[in-house]
């Protein structure tokens, strides 16, 4: 009897040894609804949470995002990046090299990881010196009016930070060198697969429906790799900007394709066509994903197996280069108020000294 329930006892341990270790290879939330269910056809595709979307030969491809990468919810904003790299926007745009695959990717984006069933992280906030200084400069000259006190101006400073909308870029494809042009503001995290050969990357960033600034970021991006800002503002390049228009095609309703909106948009969508090719190369129209809004984007083909999923990093560790000529401060709301303050005293300091001579 003693033999028999210690067969049975190890048999059941066997099995659910082997039960765990194929668990562990099971990500937990993987939905399973058809990720075209999320994808609601409106002036261009609204894709719903959870779903990226790759190129498709007429409209955009939907996968579910725990499909492509694995550990979504290891977010750590506690690590800062390795490196923030200013970048100023320019007319002039690195040209990839002429056997990359181009790709163009059109959407505005989420900012809230809604991939998450009850996201718990805080907002990636920035706040750059111009910003914070402008406010110093408002908030000093009402002190010196009023004779108030330095810590009571600092004490209810408003914080001049954006809530910066987080784009993934997932890129499988190996089979060649990518480049990729992406529109709007916020920050595009890139995350690659192993073997995979990115040569270049310009954002055009502009003000778009869900992002009402144009501060645009780039992460993840390995050493080497030019990354461009042709920005919609910057006076360096708002000469150059042309206007960012999706494509109308067939993911269009069809009530619309053909159209009064669906032709007077088409001229728009052409000319921007025109000057992503010619800042860098020809882009087939099989690589463009053009929707109205998604936070999540693939190229390459989705991967079947779950070791070949990507390792997903929000930004912790990872280098940055941003829109900025100027010193720039990514963190919480409580390290973007001490970072704005400091500025507000030294400006507060400084202005003060100069009103006794």
């Amino acid at each position: 009897m003693t033999i028999s329930r210690c067969a049975r006892f190890l048999i059941s341990a066997i099995v659910c040894g082997f039960l765990l270790s194929g668990c562990a290879k099971t990500e937990p939330d993987i939905p399973t609804f058809d990720p075209l269910d999320k994808v609601q056809q409106s002036e261009g595709w609204k894709v719903g949470p959870a779903v990226a979307v790759s190129p498709g030969t007429e409209t955009p491809m939907a996968h579910h995002v725990q499909t492509i990468a694995s550990g979504l919810h290891n977010i750590d904003f506690d690590t800062p990046p390795t490196a923030l790299i200013p970048v100023e926007p320019s007319c002039k745009v690195t040209k990839p090299s002429t056997n990359s695959g181009k790709y163009l990717i059109i959407g505005d984006g989420s900012a809230n990881f809604s991939l998450m069933k009850k996201p718990k992280v805080r907002s990636l906030l920035t706040v750059t010196q111009k910003k914070a200084s402008h406010l110093a400069k408002a908030q000093v000259e009402t002190t010196l009016v009023n004779q108030t006190r330095s810590n009571e101006v600092t004490g209810r400073v408003p914080l001049p930070a954006s809530s910066m909308a987080i784009k993934d870029v997932f890129i499988t494809q190996t089979s060649e060198p990518v480049a990729v042009a992406l529109t709007g503001g916020g920050l595009f995290n890139f995350n690659l697969a192993p073997g995979v050969r990115l040569t270049g990357v310009v954002v055009y960033a502009g003000e778009t429906a869900y992002n009402k600034t144009d501060q645009a970021a780039v992460a993840g991006v390995p050493a080497g790799v030019p990354v461009n800002f042709v920005s919609e503002k910057h006076p360096a390049s708002k000469e150059c900007w042309t206007r960012v228009q999706a494509r109308p095609d067939k993911s269009w309703p069809k009530r619309l394709q053909g159209g009064r909106r669906y032709k007077a948009l088409l001229p728009h969508w052409k000319t921007f066509y025109r000057k992503v090719r010619k800042d860098i190369g020809d882009v087939p129209q099989k690589n463009v994903i053009s929707v109205s809004y998604s936070g999540h984007y693939l190229i390459g083909p989705a991967p079947t197996r779950y070791e070949d999923r990507i390792p997903y990093v929000a930004f912790a560790g990872k280098t940055v280069h941003y829109m900025e000529a100027e010193h720039v401060n990514f963190g919480t709301r409580e390290e973007n108020n001490a970072f704005a303050r400091q500025i507000l005293d030294q400006y507060y300091e400084a202005q003060l000294k100069a009103a006794r001579k």
